[in-house]
């Protein structure tokens, strides 16, 4: 986490989630359409989630697909976790 510590709240809402805020955020953030969305899910401010997320790495890019248009996520080779 880039040489910071989580804080009391990031680790509550780990523990209520039962996931890393590395994995949770991502995650949360896709199946809900958006970090507003996720932000109210996880019961905190949209300014804590954009600075967790900046703190975590997290990124979250919007695209507009063409019918017809695919999208494939790959991870960078430098971010690949083998945990």
């Amino acid at each position: 986490m880039n040489g910071s510590a989580k804080t009391p709240l990031m680790r509550y809402v780990e523990r209520m989630e039962r996931q890393p805020l590395e994995r949770l955020l991502p995650n949360t953030i896709n199946d809900l359409g958006g970090p507003v969305a996720a932000a109210d899910r996880l019961n905190i401010a949209r300014t804590t989630l954009f600075h967790w997320m900046d703190q975590l790495g997290v990124r979250y890019e919007q695209v507009v697909l063409m019918p017809g248009d695919t999208l494939e996520i790959k991870p960078a080779p430098s971010e690949v976790s083998w945990n």
